[in-house]
């Protein structure tokens, strides 16, 4: 029986036997040691770094709300008909409170990239 021409694609592969189990692949002992320490049903504990980062969302969702409100102060200045001084100002604390969150994300990315338990 001729095979579907597939125009240009590979054909489907055919299913294949599964692996072979670890015992057969011969591991080094220090990874027989490290898959002894694993848990056998694939759940790992909770690691210093989870709670470090669940601590972490008090201060994450300041920032959230911090970046909405700092979008557009200009448009916060029209809504509320401020006057011109009030929206002047209101624009200089928008662009002083993007620094400081710009300055923070980066510190935080920091914090996660030098992370030590």
């Amino acid at each position: 029986m001729p095979e579907p021409t597939t125009f240009g694609r590979k054909p489907a592969p055919s299913l294949a036997k599964p692996p072979a189990p670890l015992e057969a692949h011969g591991l080094s002992p220090q990874a027989e040691a490290f898959r002894k320490t694993l848990k056998s049903d694939g759940t790992a504990a909770p690691s210093d770094f989870a709670h470090w980062r669940r601590t972490q969302q008090g201060r994450r969702v300041v920032f959230w709300i911090a970046s909405i409100l700092l979008l557009a102060p200009g448009v916060i200045s029209f809504i509320v008909d401020m006057p011109f001084s009030l929206s002047l100002g209101l624009e200089v604390l928008g662009i002083a409170g993007n620094w400081w969150l710009r300055r923070e994300r980066k510190r935080h990315l920091k914090e996660i990239a030098t992370w030590d338990a």
